[in-house]
């Protein structure tokens, strides 16, 4: 996302490395962050969620609210798997057509990751970057072979 145009306070991402992507400040309570969070974005157009599921995804607590509040907010969505597309669950429909988010992607995996990706980028009103331009970037990533 970052070589597509967003800037790092732009994505919510408890995981990342960047400090500016994560949950601000020490003893922040995540769950009232993440309730003002979806409160006070409701009625922009531009926000979207992106879901990186797996088997695991369900038992953990923190992704099950940021799911529900996604869902009830009517937020676009944009659901990836990164284990075996059984992951998928309700309310998320799964497809052959769903990008896996995985290392060894072969041409086709690439291919249908750019497209989300560049669904996301025009979602939010990034448009630098074209799907061939991202179908290059994830070429010249360690997803790939």
């Amino acid at each position: 996302l970052l070589d597509c145009g967003f800037d790092k306070k732009e994505i919510l991402y408890t995981s990342s490395e960047h400090y500016e992507c994560r949950i601000p400040g020490a003893y922040t309570d995540i769950f009232k962050y993440l309730q003002e969070f979806f409160v006070n974005t409701i009625k922009r157009n531009d926000l979207c969620v992106i879901y990186v599921l797996n088997k695991d995804f369900i038992k953990k607590w923190n992704p099950t609210l940021e799911a529900g509040a996604g869902w009830v907010l009517n937020t676009e969505w944009f659901p990836l798997y990164t284990d075996d597309v059984s992951s998928v669950l309700a309310p998320f429909q799964k497809t052959e057509y769903m990008p896996v988010l995985k290392y060894h992607l072969d041409d086709n995996e690439v291919r249908y990751l750019a497209s989300a990706l560049y669904q996301v980028c025009v979602t939010c009103g990034k448009k630098q970057v074209s799907e061939e331009d991202i179908v290059k970037m994830i070429k010249a990533s360690p997803l790939t072979d």
